[in-house]
């Protein structure tokens, strides 16, 4: 399965209500591309070195992501 299929089931598992669905991709979008542009999966010199008055706000936004598509996983059957 390629990823933009698993990130579409993933999200199938979090909600069935559409419009939730559509937030909750445009989020994984938003967060792929932070992980991708800044130096934080990456620590090329090509990328944004991210501020530390922003470190905090990063992780909870992404945690609160994982931890949605975890309690999605926990009640599939």
């Amino acid at each position: 399965m390629n990823k933009k299929k698993g990130v579409a089931l993933l999200i199938r598992l979090m909600t069935a209500d559409g419009s939730a669905q559509v937030v909750l991709n445009e989020e994984f979008e938003r967060l792929t591309k932070v992980g991708n542009d800044f130096q934080i999966r990456h620590h090329e010199t090509s990328k944004i070195a991210v501020a530390p008055e922003i470190v905090d706000y990063l992780f909870v936004r992404a945690y609160a992501l994982l931890d949605s598509a975890v309690r999605g996983l926990a009640s599939t059957p």
